[in-house]
């Protein structure tokens, strides 16, 4: 009898043993809970604007169609702009007007050009911006920098003036046209304040 007892006892030991290793596998199979998962934080990441790409003077690369920004002839923040101007199409341009003459330099260039200034230019001390020939700088491929003066007689008798970009501006203003420039033919870089474009 004693023996009967003991046995029973050890089996039911066995029993409860088994039970809990099972329920212990069955749990150790199962993924993260619900709430664990619940409390991993999601990671978002975003993405860094790229830097604009410098020439080695120093200046940004602006392509066609890239607006450039009066202040600082850089990107801004839209809320500090005083203007933009963009240079939408650069091509080489044959004069038609009757008293036309050949260019001085190498070649007569057009640069057609979208203009907009803001409210916030009311607020400068000057009250306007410029924007003409005389502005621009021509850099040779080989980074000589032009002695010539880009306004020649050819630019003011090659289009009509109809045609020609104002070369003022005022507050909440938008403007269209062309600027003319007498350039070494050959490529080049131009550049305006801190932005320049490479010529073809």
């Amino acid at each position: 009898m004693k023996h009967s007892i003991v046995a029973l006892g050890a089996a039911a030991i066995l029993a409860l043993s088994l039970s809990a290793c099972g329920a212990s596998v069955s749990s150790d199979n199962k993924g993260p809970s619900e709430s664990q998962a619940a409390v991993e934080p999601a990671t978002k990441t975003t993405p860094t604007p790229e830097a604009a790409a410098k020439s080695p003077r120093g200046n940004t690369i602006k392509q066609i169609g890239e607006p450039a920004f009066w202040k600082d002839s850089d990107s801004v923040p839209d809320s500090e702009a005083e203007g933009k101007f963009t240079v939408t199409e650069v091509k080489d341009v044959v004069c038609d007007q009757p008293y036309a003459s050949p260019p001085t330099n190498g070649k007569i260039i057009g640069l057609t050009v979208d203009v907009e200034t803001t409210p916030k230019l009311a607020e400068s001390p000057m009250k306007q911006v410029f924007l003409s020939p005389m502005s621009f700088k021509f850099i040779a491929p080989n980074g000589t920098t032009f002695n010539g003066n880009l306004s020649s007689g050819a630019t003011y008798s090659c289009i009509d003036n109809s045609l020609n970009l104002p070369s003022s501006f005022g507050p909440a203003e938008k403007a269209h046209g062309v600027i003319l420039l007498d350039v070494p033919a050959g490529g080049g870089i131009l550049t305006i304040g801190s932005v320049e474009w490479s010529l073809p």
